[in-house]
This record gives C-alpha cells, sequence and structure tokens, in this order.
C-alpha cells in the first residue's frame, strides 16, 4: 500500500454478541433456525471450529451454500456439516464502517442485531457519535517518508 492510496481505504469494525448455542435436531432443522443477515455462524465439527460473520450472508445468502462454504473453511468438505456430532453458536453484531473516502473518516453504525447487553449499545434512532481519523498517512507500516 502506498501513502497516496490510504484515502482510498474502508474500515469496518464488528462488535461481536458473546455465542450462544443454536439447539437442533436435524440438519433441516438447522437450516430453518438459521437467520440470514442476523447470524454469525460458528461451526464445530470433529474439534475444529470455523466461523462467518453475519455480513457473509451478503455473499452467500442461500443457506445450504453458506454452511457448505464454512464447512470447508473448517477444513472438510461441503455437506460436512449434515454429520452427527456438528454443533452449531451463533451471534450477532453491531458493525460500525467508515462511510467516506478520505483521511479524515466518518463512521457509521449499522446494527445486524439486537442491542449487545441492555446500555452498552446505542439504542434505535440514536446517530453514533465514534469517529475514526487517520492523522499522518505517513506513519502507517510500509510507509515511506
Amino acid at each position: 500500500m502506498q501513502p497516496a492510496e490510504v484515502g482510498e481505504l474502508q474500515f469496518e469494525v464488528s462488535v461481536l454478541t458473546e455465542p450462544k448455542p443454536l439447539e437442533f435436531a436435524s440438519p433441516e432443522d438447522l437450516l430453518s433456525k438459521l437467520r440470514p443477515h442476523l447470524d454469525g455462524v460458528i461451526l464445530n465439527l470433529n474439534g475444529r471450529r470455523a466461523t462467518f460473520l453475519p455480513q457473509v450472508w451478503e455473499q452467500l445468502p442461500d443457506k445450504v451454500t453458506f454452511l457448505d462454504q464454512l464447512s470447508q473453511k473448517a477444513g472438510y468438505g461441503p455437506g460436512e456439516w449434515r454429520k452427527s456430532g456438528t454443533s452449531v453458536l451463533i451471534y450477532q453484531v453491531e458493525a460500525f464502517k467508515d462511510s467516506s473516502p478520505s483521511a479524515n473518516r466518518r463512521v457509521s453504525a449499522r446494527r445486524l442485531s439486537a442491542p449487545l447487553r441492555p446500555g452498552q449499545a446505542t439504542s434505535a434512532g440514536e446517530q453514533p457519535s465514534r469517529r475514526l481519523t487517520l492523522n499522518d498517512p505517513s506513519r502507517l507500516p510500509g510507509s515511506t517518508g
């Protein structure tokens, strides 16, 4: 990355809720309980784990494809998530995404779930007041000057 490219960077920070087990009786039951665009998923397969943030649903909106890709991320083949012994945890995020291509960046919030805990997250209708500012692009790692 060159210092001139800093203005083109986009940032997103995701604050995750505590993962909670998702109980399911069968692969079909699991599919029926997943909530695309809301749930982040941690897949546990034979001691290996992999996760996708809720934002991944934007690229993989089909539930089967989502879980097949997550299974592959864990080092197994597509469909391995259907086997017995599979466990799933779900979580939600509050995502803060930069919304302007400039060195003085304003960060906007996009709530993908209910608040993390009462009183911790902004309530509906409140505008976030967080800013991410890059004061000196030349101080970034790998920059010259």
